[in-house]
């Protein structure tokens, strides 16, 4: 059982039992550190007003607004939802405490975030699934969860869809932000496989469209490497969601 933030926890399934958690254990304000429990979210009332800004920030690359950007197009997927560029100090503090700081409700609160940007874009859900670029099984043993996969059970549990947990990783990879693009390409090449018994239905169907989840969109290279491995197995359409993506420069028409 979840709460209405998708945190799973056989006592937080309520918004009373949520609010009577906060009283006992706090939740920060993820941008100025203090302890507030008039929001549902993990801000102040006065910093919530700065996150919305950040979230209703336009394109940096070529001005436009998340929805109206082309800047940051993929060929391989359908369609990338995100919630904030990925170009400012705040974002960069978010992703941060998503990666690194193992509080389950601040990585729940944007899996909501992420599924209602989904939701308020379309009036039908265009996919039947959700999946999720695993972390590797070494820093999953260093940090002691995996920041995509809770991501991934928070929009699934909103949007009311299957979580598929059909990608693995394999073998060593280096840590993508450490690495140039064409190097970022390179280092997830053949580091992932498909667990063909987790993707298919209980009536042995392959779903003909999934969400795919990752915190962050960088250069694309990791979505797009396990986009074409769901493809090949038989996916015919693959959107990611994202908290964050960095601005790509603009392609030339």
């Amino acid at each position: 059982m979840k709460d209405f933030l998708g945190y799973k926890d056989e006592y937080l399934s309520t918004k009373k039992g949520y609010n009577l958690l906060r009283f006992f254990n706090p939740l920060h304000c993820m941008i100025c550190g203090e302890v507030d429990s008039t929001n549902d979210g993990p801000f102040c009332e006065k910093c919530y007003n700065e996150f919305e800004k950040l979230l209703n920030s336009t394109c940096p690359v070529c001005g436009e607004s998340i929805k109206e950007c082309t800047c940051s197009e993929l060929s391989s997927i359908k369609k990338l939802y995100f919630l904030f560029w990925y170009d400012k100090v705040w974002s960069a503090e978010f992703v941060s405490e998503i990666k690194y700081g193992g509080d389950y409700r601040y990585i729940s609160y944007f899996g909501k975030l992420i599924a209602d940007a989904i939701l308020n874009d379309s009036d039908k859900i265009p996919f039947s699934g959700v999946c999720y670029v695993p972390r590797s099984k070494r820093n999953v043993r260093i940090r002691g969860f995996d920041q995509s996969k809770l991501l991934a059970e928070s929009v699934s549990y909103h949007l009311e869809l299957p979580l598929l947990h059909c990608l693995k990783r394999i073998g060593k990879s280096e840590e993508q932000k450490k690495l140039s693009g064409v190097e970022r390409m390179e280092n997830v090449k053949n580091k992932f496989m498909i667990d063909f018994s987790s993707l298919v239905n209980e009536h042995g169907v392959i779903p003909s469209s999934l969400l795919l989840i990752d915190d962050v969109v960088t250069t694309g290279a990791t979505v797009n490497e396990c986009t074409g491995l769901l493809k090949k197995c038989g996916v015919r359409r693959v959107y990611v969601g994202a908290i964050a993506q960095t601005p790509f420069v603009k392609r030339k028409k």
